[in-house]
C-alpha cells in the first residue's frame, strides 16, 4: 500500500487493494425501518447524479447503515457549546442525529460521508473523503466536511447560507479549479486523500500542502475562539497565499504544455484573484482591510512571478 509522508508522524495512504477492486452493484436494500425511505431517497440521488463507477468501491456500506436519534446527547452537546448536530461512525456504520431540527439537512450530509468512508481494520485507518484518521493523527477534516457539505447543498439543495461550512465550501471551490471539479468527485468517493495530495504536488511541494491542509484544519476548529484569533488570522493569510501560488503554477504548467496563451492565463489568473477576493467577503476572524491587503500583495507578487517565467 503506497502511502507518502508529510512528516515524522504523518503519512498518508491510499485505499488498500482489496477494496479498490470491489465491484459491488447499485442496490438498494435498507434495513432501517424509521428512516428505509428517506434513505431510499437519498441514495436514489446520489446514484442519478454520481458515476456508478465513483461509489461502486465504498457501496458495501448502503445495506446495513443505521440510523439513531439521541436528541438528550444532542442537547448536552449544546450546552457545552458543542455544535455537533450529526455525525457518523464508520467502524459501526452509524449515523446518530443529535437534533430533529436540522434532521433532513443532516441526514444527507451524514449519509454522503458514509458512501465516502471505509475503516481498514489491519492498519486502523479510518479513509472519510478527503480525511484520514489513525491512533497518531487526524489530518483533512475541514477539505472532507467542506466537500461533504458542498455535494450536500450541489445534490439536495441545501440552502448554503444555512451552513456551518461556509469558509471550507470555499476553499473546495477554488481547488477545484486547479484539480477539477469530476476528479475531485472522483477523489472524494474513493475516500482518496492520497491523491488528492499527489495531484497538487504536480504544483507545490509536499510541505507546503502539509501546512495547508494543517492550517484548515486549525481554522475549522478553532475560529469562533477569541483566544485563537491571531493565530486563526495568520493562517488566514497563509491560506490565500498557498491558493494563490498553487493556481498561478497550475497556470505555468498549462501555459508550457501550450494548453492555454498568454491572454488566457492572464484572464484565469484575474478571474481566480476576483473570485478569491469575492467568496472571502464573509464573516472570518479577520479585519477585512488586512484581508483585502494580503490579497492585494499575494496578486501582485505572482503575477510577477509569472511575467518572469514566460
Amino acid at each position: 500500500m503506497r502511502g507518502i509522508c508529510l512528516d515524522e508522524e504523518c503519512a498518508v495512504y491510499e485505499l488498500p487493494e482489496k477494496i479498490k477492486e470491489k465491484n459491488k452493484s447499485i442496490e438498494f436494500t435498507i434495513l432501517d425501518n424509521k428512516y428505509k425511505k428517506s434513505l431510499e431517497n437519498i441514495y436514489q440521488t446520489i446514484k442519478n447524479d454520481v458515476s456508478k463507477d465513483n461509489i461502486k468501491l465504498l457501496y458495501s456500506n448502503i445495506p446495513n447503515t443505521k440510523v439513531r436519534e439521541e436528541y438528550i446527547k444532542g442537547l448536552i452537546f449544546s450546552i457545552i457549546s458543542n455544535n455537533t448536530i450529526a455525525e457518523y461512525n464508520v467502524k459501526k456504520n452509524c449515523i446518530y442525529l443529535y437534533t430533529s431540527r436540522y434532521s433532513g439537512s443532516s441526514l444527507t450530509h451524514e449519509v454522503l460521508h458514509s458512501l465516502s468512508s471505509y475503516y481498514d481494520e489491519d492498519r486502523n485507518i479510518f479513509y472519510n473523503g478527503f480525511s484520514q484518521t489513525t491512533n497518531n493523527y487526524s489530518l483533512g477534516e475541514a477539505l472532507n466536511e467542506g466537500y461533504t457539505e458542498y455535494q450536500n447543498i450541489e445534490m439536495f439543495k441545501v440552502k448554503g447560507n444555512e451552513t456551518s461550512y461556509v469558509y471550507e465550501i470555499i476553499i473546495i471551490k477554488l481547488l477545484e479549479k486547479i484539480i477539477s471539479k469530476k476528479y475531485m468527485k472522483d477523489m472524494y468517493f474513493h475516500a482518496d486523500l492520497y491523491n488528492l495530495i499527489r495531484t497538487l504536488n504536480n504544483f507545490t511541494n509536499i510541505t507546503n500542502i502539509k501546512n495547508f491542509i494543517y492550517r484548515t484544519d486549525y481554522i475549522l476548529n478553532y475560529r469562533k475562539s477569541i483566544f485563537k484569533s491571531e493565530k486563526a488570522t495568520d493562517a488566514l493569510l497563509a491560506i490565500n497565499h498557498f491558493l494563490i501560488d498553487t493556481y498561478s503554477n497550475y497556470l505555468l504548467y498549462l501555459y508550457n504544455n501550450g494548453e492555454i496563451n498568454t491572454y488566457e492565463l492572464d484572464y484565469l489568473y484575474l478571474l481566480f484573484i476576483t473570485e478569491l477576493r469575492q467568496m472571502l467577503d464573509i464573516k472570518l476572524p479577520i479585519n477585512k482591510d488586512l484581508l483585502n491587503r494580503n490579497i492585494s500583495a499575494n496578486a501582485w507578487v505572482h503575477s510577477e512571478r509569472i511575467r518572469r517565467k514566460l
